[in-house]
C-alpha cells in the first residue's frame, strides 16, 4: 500500500538534539480530519497506531512540542504535519499525498512519518514490556 502513497518532504522535520537524546520524547497532538473518507483514522485510532509502533504513549497535553496533523481531500488525499517547539517556532513540515482516495495507505505512511517526527530513534529503542 505504501507504494501508492507519494511522500513529499518540504523539510525533514529536524528535532533539537535534546529531543533526540531524550529517553522518550513527548508531544502534544492536534488532529483535524475534516471532509475525508470515513476509512481515515479518527484521533483515537491514530494515537493507538502510533503508540503501538513506538511502544509507549508519546502524547501529553503539557508536552513542550506540538504536532499538528491535518487531513484534506480533493481528487487526492493529503496530510500535512507541522512540528513546533514550546514557543511556537516551526521545527519542520511534512506533506503526504495519496494518489487516489486510499486512506488506509495514507494512514500507514502518516503513522510512520509521525513516529519519525516524534522519536527519530524509535526503531533502535527497546520496547516497553
Amino acid at each position: 500500500m505504501l507504494d501508492k502513497v507519494l511522500l513529499l518532504g518540504l523539510v525533514a522535520l529536524p528535532l533539537p538534539l535534546s529531543a533526540q537524546t531524550a529517553e522518550r520524547p513527548l508531544t502534544r497532538l492536534r488532529y483535524n480530519r475534516a471532509a475525508v473518507p470515513p476509512d481515515c483514522p479518527d484521533q483515537t485510532e491514530l494515537r493507538d497506531a502510533i503508540t503501538g509502533q513506538l511502544g509507549y504513549n508519546p502524547f501529553w497535553e503539557d508536552a513542550p512540542r506540538t504536532l499538528s496533523v491535518q487531513l484534506a481531500s480533493d481528487e487526492q488525499l493529503h496530510a500535512k504535519l507541522e512540528l513546533r517547539d514550546g514557543s511556537g517556532r516551526l521545527l519542520g513540515v511534512r506533506l503526504l499525498t495519496a494518489e487516489r482516495q486510499d486512506c488506509r495507505g495514507l494512514a500507514a505512511a502518516l503513522v510512520l512519518a509521525i513516529n519519525i517526527a516524534i522519536d527519530p530513534l524509535f526503531r533502535s529503542r527497546p520496547r516497553s514490556p
